[in-house]
């Protein structure tokens, strides 16, 4: 096949949120080293969808590559009820 699709699951589920705080940042990062055994070739993202339950009230996906950092997606008011597919 000259061109595939497939769908990678990304983030972080072990986490604590501290109580009686307006807003708290979680970072979660997955290094190159830990993805360059299973991507192999060129990869193109298509789209992404942001998953938070109902902890989560906003969320952005930033990929550095090459010391650059790219934003792939910014959701500043995220809703579980309404979750967003981002078409890139």
């Amino acid at each position: 096949r000259p061109k595939d699709a497939d769908v990678l699951k990304i983030g972080s589920v072990n986490f604590t949120l501290s109580p009686n705080r307006e807003s708290e940042t979680i970072m979660g990062v997955c290094p190159n080293n830990c993805t360059k055994n299973i991507l192999l070739g060129p990869i193109y993202v298509i789209s992404a969808t942001h998953y938070m339950h109902l902890a989560g009230r906003k969320m952005s996906i930033t990929i550095k590559r090459d010391d650059m950092l790219i934003t792939v997606t910014n959701e500043p008011t995220y809703s579980y009820y309404s979750p967003q597919v981002i078409t890139l």
